[in-house]
């Protein structure tokens, strides 16, 4: 089955907003959303980090970063659940590499199995601490000149 990075967000999408404690997902830059945007938190941010065609495995490969994000009250003695939400975080990320894994629901994603887990907070519209992941995800490229959407009735040699 061929899948296109659109099916792959939307997916992605899917098992985020699917996870009882995910509230907000945006793929994009989270930076800029995280400046400006309302969020609800928990959220998940995806991000496009690059892409590979091989035509030796016929496959393309995008590697993504994946965020969980949590804000953190910043109020007197607010820093003791610090580790719970770290916690939190780390089972989020968790859920969604073992959902993201499972070759019951994704048979055609050829995805890695080492996931080195960062830990971040950062001072922005809000508070926020993060635990985050790189994946890449390779799908069947259908390496066909055939089906090349063109201008000419045959294929250009």
């Amino acid at each position: 089955m061929i899948a296109t990075l659109n099916q792959i967000i939307s997916q992605l999408q899917s098992l985020a907003l699917n996870h009882k404690q995910v509230k907000y997902f945006y793929y994009g830059n989270i930076v800029e959303v995280l400046n400006g945007d309302d969020v609800t938190y928990p959220a998940c941010f995806v991000e496009l980090q690059g892409a590979t065609v091989t035509t030796e495995e016929d496959q393309t490969k995008y590697q993504f970063r994946i965020w969980f994000c949590d804000i953190l009250n910043l109020s007197e003695g607010a820093k003791n659940n610090y580790l719970e939400l770290q916690s939190d975080l780390v089972q989020i990320a968790e859920d969604m590499i073992s959902m993201m894994n499972s070759t019951i629901l994704y048979p055609f994603w050829n995805i890695n199995s080492v996931y080195p887990l960062v830990f971040a907070e950062e001072q922005l519209r809000d508070y926020v601490i993060s635990v985050s992941f790189d994946v890449e995800i390779g799908v069947t490229y259908l390496n066909d000149r055939c089906i090349i959407p063109n201008i000419l009735s045959t294929n250009v040699d």
